[in-house]
């Protein structure tokens, strides 16, 4: 078991969506930077959805 190895993907958005306050865009992206730097090589941070549920996700572009 020792030689198994665990891949851990972060996802912001998930955590962000629960907000109910729009999160800046450079608040997201220092979040994102600092998740780097401890070790982070998996990011999942963008979602194409409307932003009447997502209030968090209103800057992304709409399809």
């Amino acid at each position: 078991m020792a030689d198994q190895q665990i891949k851990l993907t972060e996802c912001p958005r998930d955590a962000m969506q629960g907000l109910s306050h729009f999160v800046p865009t450079d608040i997201k992206a220092e979040y994102i930077n600092l998740l780097l730097q401890v070790g982070f090589d998996t990011i999942d941070f963008g979602s194409f959805v409307s932003p009447k549920p997502f209030r968090s996700y209103g800057i992304l572009p709409k399809c």
